[in-house]
């Protein structure tokens, strides 16, 4: 819908009021979640923090909130749910609505979760129906199955007045097979489904460990290694993009694989712990010995150190990483929240420039950075990051694989010591021609005239 109101000239936002993710990313004022990160580059905009007002990050015991960007409050579940502080948050929310909708002509507002749970306080879904009086579109998944029956129950829970209709999302059958649930649906419960939205391997960086990453084969095989703590992990949704690359997420380390990515984490000592657990620097060592590269970025690159000092995130102290780096990390109180520009100085792919963003306490020492930091939003700066010794290598750069430079020289790196011809950038699917896709098979498929005339557009 954002790039639909895009095309018509409609400046349109993304909003949701509360996103539970440790996928995040970086806004105008500090930390959001990844999804509105994302849903701002569809619509043409720059992230702001008023587009995701609360962030929660959940921990082993505990719930880490973030509110317009800054960290405000580690809580219990059961304080989370005290009525103090769901004022507070109903307070900051709001407000960030009510100045967002000052900006823009329109909002598409996002819910979280399940609207129908009733048991509990609903901060985005029945409260933002409250305060906004807007009109909801119901998207329901059919590809997990009861798609029907959900909305015929949400829709009973949440009311019609304000219901415009439901749309069918990850259809993978004949459009003859569903045409007629469609009929049936309006002419005995008189629900409304104005479409589908067709299945894709692929689409937009997934929300959290929850969702179902996909795997490809591929030639070059790379993998991401999945700990109980993994956050960030959208940094290998652009490598989709690249043909001949093959993705698989797995929650231990084995061979066979050109590249082993340890992604960020929320608590990198508890991802250490758990690496132990499954022999990950073992594996890993013998990886490297059979010609894999090893690559670490932000809370992977805390774990590949020798030492980290942790008395802000574990409150361990002192604990022995991975030690596949000669480094040292020491978790400090002040949190780099940053869009950040940086030059890689070592690495087959040296001399590149990169920019992404940065989320992090921690500091790592070593004695080859592998990256030049420039710029943190709006700041000069002269900053050595990362680590680097060879076939193992570190960065605090998230995002660094949508620079397309960078990953063509790496993969290219690595496909030459196999013997494949490289990639070219020519080779490269732009990230605009699969959205321009999914938007004309949206407009298609999806009966948006009467998503227009119920908004008075």
């Amino acid at each position: 819908m954002l790039k639909h109101f895009r095309k018509k000239g409609i400046s349109a936002a993304p909003f949701k009021a509360l996103n539970i993710s440790l996928n995040a990313g970086v806004g105008r004022g500090g930390e959001i979640a990844f999804a509105q990160v994302f849903q701002a580059k569809i619509a043409g905009l720059e992230p702001e923090v008023d587009m995701n007002p609360v962030l929660v990050k959940p921990q082993e015991n505990d719930l880490y909130v973030v509110i317009k960007g800054k960290h405000a409050a580690t809580v219990t579940v059961d304080e989370f749910y005290s009525e103090d502080f769901q004022a507070y948050l109903r307070r900051e929310i709001e407000d960030s609505f009510n100045r967002l909708s000052k900006k823009y002509e329109l909002l598409v507002i996002e819910g979280t979760g399940a609207p129908t749970e009733i048991n509990l306080p609903d901060l985005s879904n029945r409260y933002m129906l409250k305060i906004s009086g807007a009109k909801y579109l119901l998207v329901s998944d059919i590809y997990r199955g009861g798609s029907l029956a959900s909305i015929l129950g949400t829709v009973n829970i949440l009311g019609r007045e304000r219901f415009i209709g439901a749309v069918l999302n990850r259809y993978s059958g004949r459009e003859d097979l569903i045409r007629p649930a469609i009929k049936i649906m309006m002419e005995r419960y008189s629900i409304r489904i104005l479409g589908y939205i067709p299945y894709y391997e692929i689409v937009a960086p997934w929300e959290d460990s929850s969702d179902s990453v996909p795997s490809r084969y591929g030639r070059i095989k790379v993998l991401f290694v999945r700990t109980p703590y993994m956050s960030n992990f959208t940094d290998a949704f652009p490598l989709f993009m690249y043909p001949d690359t093959g993705i698989n997420f797995q929650s231990f380390v084995s061979g066979g694989y050109d590249l082993i990515v340890f992604p960020g984490s929320k608590v990198t000592v508890k991802d250490i712990k758990y690496l132990e657990s499954v022999n990950a620097k073992e594996e890993s060592i013998e990886a490297l010995k059979n010609g894999s590269m090893i690559m670490g970025i932000c809370g992977g690159l805390q774990a590949l150190s020798e030492k980290i000092i942790d008395n802000v995130e574990s409150k361990v102290g002192e604990y022995r990483g991975l030690s596949l780096l000669k480094a040292k990390t020491l978790m400090n109180s002040s949190k780099v929240v940053a869009s950040s520009r940086a030059k890689v100085i070592n690495g087959p792919a040296k001399g590149t420039l990169i920019k992404g963003y940065e989320i992090h306490y921690g500091i790592t020492e070593h004695r080859t950075p592998f990256e030049l930091i420039y710029q943190r939003n709006d700041f000069r700066l002269i900053q050595k990051s990362g680590a680097y010794e060879g076939r193992v290598f570190g960065t605090y750069i998230h995002g660094i694989f949508e620079n397309e430079a960078f990953t063509l020289r790496l993969l290219n790196h690595l496909r030459v010591k196999k013997g494949l011809k490289p990639l070219s950038p020519a080779d490269v699917q732009p990230f605009e021609d699969i959205y321009e896709k999914i938007y004309n098979d949206f407009t298609t498929f999806v009966d948006v005239q009467t998503i227009e005339k119920e908004l008075a557009l």
